[in-house]
């Protein structure tokens, strides 16, 4: 019974969230991903950056071969998605960056053998070969946000999607910030004698900033979220 019950509301769900996909089917997604990030990387003192691609194809092997047809001397890795949770009251931006040196030189600098494996038994893209990975989610909660998914729907379909699409912007603008401000820092994203914040499940985090309108936090795990009221 609750099986049939949940598969219902999944339906309903899906059949009211088709009108809020519609109305920003005019925003392009890549466009402003690929210019924020141009942006912000540029920004970054030291960092010389070749060019920038983007693609939808996000397996292993496609990886693999971006990195062996590089001439760089080290190649990033970002990737960012975004997504409302399940009852629909908040949206999420996340993004995940990894840098992979290639050249001789940046690789003895991040401690690796001077030349990537070339072995199937540890592949070159494997975690161990980063020279440096970060994970940021930025989330911001519908100020009329409710526990009916449905309502929530309807909050964020408002206006044109008003709300959404600005939540949008400014979550592709802060993830690209959060990354270049990262790659600037100096300090370890981490300090369990400075994590105060208890998020769930009791899980001790930074406060790096906080304001009127939401807050920053920086994880264990090298993971930042960045929450907007």
């Amino acid at each position: 019974m609750d099986a049939s019950v949940n598969a219902a509301r999944a339906k309903t769900a899906e059949e009211s969230v088709r009108p809020l996909k519609d109305e920003i089917v005019d925003l392009n997604f890549d466009q402003l991903m690929r210019d924020s990030l141009t942006q912000s990387l540029q920004s970054v003192p030291g960092m010389q950056l070749a060019s920038l691609d983007v693609t939808k194809t996000v397996t292993t092997d496609a990886y693999e071969k971006t990195f062996k047809a590089s001439t760089s001397n080290a190649v990033m890795f970002i990737n960012l998605d975004y997504h409302l949770s399940v009852d629909f009251s908040t949206l999420e931006v996340s993004a995940r960056g990894l840098i992979y040196p290639r050249g001789t030189a940046a690789r003895t600098a991040a401690k690796l053998p001077p030349a990537p494996p070339a072995t199937s038994s540890e592949p070159a893209l494997a975690l161990q070969n980063a020279a440096y990975r970060s994970s940021i989610v930025y989330s911001a909660k519908h100020p009329g946000a409710s526990d009916d998914a449905i309502k929530n729907i309807a909050a964020w379909k408002a206006d044109n999607a008003r709300m959404l699409k600005a939540a949008l912007h400014d979550g592709i603008a802060q993830s690209a910030a959060l990354l270049a401000s990262d790659l600037q820092s100096k300090h370890p994203v981490y300090s369990a004698a400075t994590a105060k914040v208890d998020v769930p499940p009791s899980l001790k985090a930074n406060l790096v900033s906080q304001g009127n309108t939401g807050r920053l936090l920086r994880y264990p795990d090298a993971r930042s979220t960045s929450t907007r009221h």
